[in-house]
């Protein structure tokens, strides 16, 4: 099976995977102006499921994102230079944007005309974001004001990525989804998801480390 993981403005493909026989995934690269395809990066199924991916090009198409699995299984976000991927193949040299503490790292956030990362997420015991885009820093700090002792999260985005769909979440109330205007710097609530519940007086969760026999942390809550 082939699948296309990414299209540049002219609606040219860059990208392509393959996934092989033992569930990994083989990534092939053509860049505007090239003509044929050149072997690029390849995945074991460990590490296709761990997150390990090419992500998408900033809006220069300076810099093509990715994650990969660097050390201690954990994902890390790393861009390749545009400029060295004309002419390197499998062993294109990276630079290393962000390496979590511990713990899986998403992708929260993407232009959603490049795909480039613009908010990660990192969860261990708990759940914290990195800023890549630092355009966004005063939206994100908006909505910090406006969830107050909730979490939130961002759903979805429109074509502009002016408008956010957001979710804002507790262990104590019902989640809500909420509207984010950017340009106004102001949210509509849309609904709760379960409003009955916010007349209780809900329990709070606690996270805990715990070891297995073999001295691998297990984060739980």
């Amino acid at each position: 099976m082939v699948s296309v993981d990414w299209i540049d403005g002219d609606w040219q493909l860059v990208l392509r995977k393959r996934m092989q026989p033992d569930g990994g995934n083989t990534y092939v690269l053509r860049l505007p102006g090239q003509k044929g395809w050149k072997p690029f990066l390849s995945f074991s199924f460990e590490e296709s499921q761990a997150g390990s991916a090419p992500l998408g090009f900033d809006r220069n198409a300076t810099w093509l994102y990715g994650l990969l699995n660097i050390k201690d299984g954990l994902p890390c976000l790393v861009r390749w230079r545009t400029e060295d991927l004309q002419s390197c193949k499998e062993d294109c040299p990276y630079e290393l944007v962000y390496q979590p503490e511990s713990g899986t790292l998403g992708v929260e956030l993407s232009d959603p005309k490049t795909d480039a990362p613009q908010i990660l997420i990192e969860t261990d015991l708990l759940s914290r974001k990195i800023i890549i885009d630092q355009e966004l820093v005063n939206d994100l700090s908006a909505l910090k004001q406006l969830a107050k002792d909730r979490e939130f999260y961002i759903v979805n985005d429109d074509v502009d990525s002016m408008t956010w769909l957001v979710s804002l979440y507790s262990d104590t109330h019902s989640p809500q989804y909420w509207i984010w205007n950017r340009n106004h710097k102001n949210g509509q609530k849309l609904f709760s998801v379960n409003p009955s519940l916010d007349k209780y007086k809900l329990s709070s969760m606690e996270s805990i480390e715990l070891r297995a026999r073999d001295g691998l942390r297990l984060p739980s809550c």
